[in-house]
């Protein structure tokens, strides 16, 4: 994947759930195992790594989303305290 890349977050646990799981059938199909070599399952372990940090972005997401909600809620980022304003 670029590293230019942009992905929306979903915001819904179930949503980003179903898009993980369908990226990642596919892969954890064990058809054909005696036909794998190394390259093979280093493909396979990419796409499911690739997949599993797009699923722990959208949690992340959810999780700070939730919190902003949280009428003054206090996000830190690094060094900084960004107070936000609840949606």
């Amino acid at each position: 994947m670029n590293c230019n890349n942009t992905i929306p977050a979903t915001l819904d646990l179930t949503q980003s759930l179903k898009s993980f799981e369908r990226d990642i059938v596919q892969e954890m199909s064990l058809s054909d195992v005696s036909q794998w070599d190394g390259r093979t399952i280093y493909k396979r372990e990419e796409k499911i790594r690739q997949a599993a940090l797009v699923l722990a972005g959208q949690c992340k997401r959810l999780v700070v989303t939730q919190a902003v909600r949280v009428e003054g809620s206090t996000y830190k980022c690094g060094k900084t305290n960004a107070r936000m304003a609840a949606s």
